[in-house]
C-alpha cells in the first residue's frame, strides 16, 4: 500500500510531506522532513538573517544584525568572540572556530561559502578576497562584474556565479566554464545566479533559462518543461544523498535526482524572503530569512507512528462536542494550533463519516482495537445527523 501524506508534528510549527511504501508483514522506516521555528529554536536571533554557516566541524552560525550566533543545546546563543569591534571590518569564524578579522564592512556580504577543509580553503570571503590555509590572499576580479555566489570544486577549484557567467579559478585568473546543451544553446554566459557542488562532487548552476548539472555523462539541464517551479534564484546549496536547493526571495525547492519538490509559505518557512541556505552534517537545512532562522529537518519513523500522530492531533483539536463530529478547525491566530476553533457546518457527516471510513481500513489493516473503537464512535454522529 502506498501513502502519500503530510505529518503535522507536535510542539513547533513542523509539517513533513512524506512517501512511502508499506505492508501488512513489514514495519518501515522512512526519513520525514518537518519545518522548526519552535520558540525555543527561534530564541534569538530576530529579524533579517543574512548568513547562516554550516561548518564541517558540526557548528551551525548564522550571521545577523552585525553579530554571529551558534546553535547549540536546542537554542541560538550569541558568540561574542566574533563579535565586530567596528563597522569596517568583518569576523567571521575559521576552521577551528577563531575569529578572522577582515576590513569589509559584513553588510555588504551576501553569501559566502562554507570551510573546505579537503582543499585547504576556509571561507571565500567575497570575490577580491579568500583565505586559504589560515592566509589571506588577493584574487583577480573585475570591479564591475557582480559575484552572486562561490563555491568550492572537491579538487579545490573556486567556482563563481557572476553578473559576466559562471567561471572558475585555474590559480592566476578567473576563466568562463563553458556550458553547451544538445542543441547547441550555451548557458551560464549571462548572469549566473547561484553555484553549488553537490555531495557527488557534481556541478550544479542557477540561471534564468533553468538549472544545470554537470554529470559524468555530461551536462544535465531542468527548465519549467521538467518540473522546475521557478526560474529566479537567489542561490543554489547542495544537500545530503546528492540533493540539491534552490532557493528564491519568495521560496524553496529541491531535487533529490528524480523529482523537484517545493517548499513556500509559513508552512515552511518563517519568511518567504530567503537571502541564503545551508545543510548540516544530519541533513537539515538552515534557512536564513527576513524573519530569521528556519530549518527543515529529516526525522525517521513509522507509518503507523505518523498515523497515532494524526489520532493525537484530530483528538486535541479538531473533534467536537460529545458526539466527536471531525471536521473543519479554523485558527484563532495562524500557526498556532492551540488556538484551533472546530466550528459546524453542512459538511460535518461527510469528513465524520470519512475519517471513520479511514479507521475501518486502519482496523481491517492493523486489528488494532482502538481503531476499532474509534470507527464505532465515529458511527454515533453519523446516525445523528440522519435523525
Amino acid at each position: 500500500m502506498s501513502s502519500t501524506c503530510l505529518a503535522v508534528l507536535p510542539s513547533a510549527w513542523r509539517f513533513v510531506p512524506a512517501w512511502v511504501r508499506t505492508s501488512r508483514r513489514r514495519r518501515s522506516n522512512f526519513n520525514r522532513r518537518s519545518r522548526s521555528t519552535s520558540p525555543q529554536v527561534m530564541a534569538r536571533p530576530t529579524g533579517p538573517v543574512q548568513l547562516v554557516e554550516c561548518a564541517p566541524s558540526g557548528t551551525n552560525r548564522v550571521f545577523a544584525a552585525g553579530q554571529w550566533y551558534e546553535f547549540g543545546n536546542g537554542r541560538w546563543n550569541l558568540n561574542a568572540g566574533l563579535r565586530p569591534q567596528s563597522d569596517s571590518r568583518f569576523v567571521f569564524a575559521g576552521q577551528q572556530g577563531q575569529p578572522l578579522k577582515h576590513p569589509f564592512p559584513g553588510a555588504r556580504f551576501a553569501r559566502s561559502c562554507a570551510p573546505e577543509p579537503r582543499t585547504g580553503w576556509s571561507v571565500p570571503i567575497c570575490a577580491s578576497r579568500c583565505v586559504k590555509a589560515g592566509t589571506e590572499f588577493s584574487l583577480p576580479w573585475p570591479e564591475r562584474l557582480l559575484i552572486r555566489q562561490i563555491a568550492i570544486s572537491p579538487h579545490g577549484v573556486l567556482h563563481a556565479a557572476s553578473s559576466d557567467g559562471l567561471l572558475a579559478f585555474d590559480g592566476t585568473k578567473w576563466q568562463p566554464v563553458e556550458v553547451l546543451d544538445g542543441g547547441g544553446r550555451a548557458w551560464a554566459v549571462g548572469d549566473v545566479l547561484g553555484v553549488a557542488f553537490d555531495s557527488k562532487g557534481q556541478l550544479w548552476f542557477a540561471v534564468k533559462a533553468g538549472v544545470g548539472c554537470q554529470r559524468a555523462e555530461g551536462w544535465r539541464f531542468y527548465e519549467g518543461k521538467d518540473g522546475l517551479p521557478w526560474n529566479d534564484f537567489s542561490g543554489v546549496c547542495a544537500g545530503a544523498d546528492g540533493e540539491v536547493l534552490v532557493h528564491h526571495a519568495p521560496r524553496r525547492y529541491s531535487i533529490d535526482g528524480k523529482a523537484w519538490q517545493y517548499r513556500q509559505g509559513r508552512r515552511w518557512l518563517p519568511h518567504d524572503d530567503v537571502a541564503q541556505a545551508a545543510v548540516d552534517a544530519q541533513g537539515t537545512a538552515w534557512f536564513a530569512t527576513a524573519a530569521g532562522i528556519g530549518c527543515i529537518e529529516r526525522r525517521p519513523m513509522t507509518l503507523a507512528a505518523k498515523a497515532e500522530f494524526y489520532e493525537q492531533e484530530i483528538e486535541r483539536y479538531i473533534k467536537r462536542s460529545p458526539f466527536g463530529y471531525v471536521a473543519e478547525a479554523p485558527l484563532r491566530r495562524p500557526g498556532d494550533k492551540t488556538s484551533a476553533d472546530p466550528q459546524d457546518s453542512d459538511n460535518d457527516g461527510l469528513w465524520t463519516a470519512m475519517y471513520g471510513a479511514g479507521e475501518c481500513f486502519a482496523y481491517g489493516a492493523t486489528k488494532d482495537l482502538k481503531a476499532k473503537e474509534r470507527a464505532k464512535k465515529a458511527f454515533g454522529p453519523c446516525a445523528f445527523c440522519r435523525r
